[in-house]
């Protein structure tokens, strides 16, 4: 895995028309300083990348759906620099990925209909805090 990048479990609660998806809880010894919560939907087989933030810390749930997410290390002084790891986000397993200022990521979309991913992050939305690259920027592919 990419340094500081982390996985935490989260829970699903089922009930008999439909289920509870926690996406943070407080008891959970991550504390993010909530700034925004977005939803965002991925179409099947649709890729989007490259996107790289400067100072959001980002925290991706997929409520619905599947996808996955290419991560690539451009921080220079970091252990992982510029490895590479990929992931896939659903509700099974269900879990948050906290991915930290520095790392380009992009996402695959894996079915249909839509996905939709939650992003829990620490600053609201500023697009001069944001990176792009091209698809084919990197040696990747999805």
């Amino acid at each position: 895995m990419i340094e500081g990048v982390i996985k935490t479990d989260l829970t699903i609660v089922p009930m008999n028309t439909g289920s509870i998806l926690h996406a943070y809880l407080k008891t959970q010894n991550a504390h993010i300083d909530i700034q925004e919560i977005y939803f965002s939907t991925i179409q099947h087989e649709s890729i989007r990348a490259w996107k790289c933030h400067t100072q959001m810390t980002i925290n991706l749930s997929v409520v619905s759906g599947s996808i996955k997410i290419a991560m690539i290390d451009g921080r220079k002084n970091s252990t992982s620099y510029l490895s590479i790891d990929e992931i896939i986000l659903s509700q099974s397993p269900y879990f948050r990925l906290t991915i930290p200022p520095g790392i380009w990521y992009g996402f695959l979309g894996l079915t249909s209909p839509d996905s939709i991913i939650c992003n829990i992050a620490d600053l609201a939305h500023d697009p001069k805090e944001i990176m792009r690259k091209d698809y084919n920027d990197f040696d990747y592919t999805f």
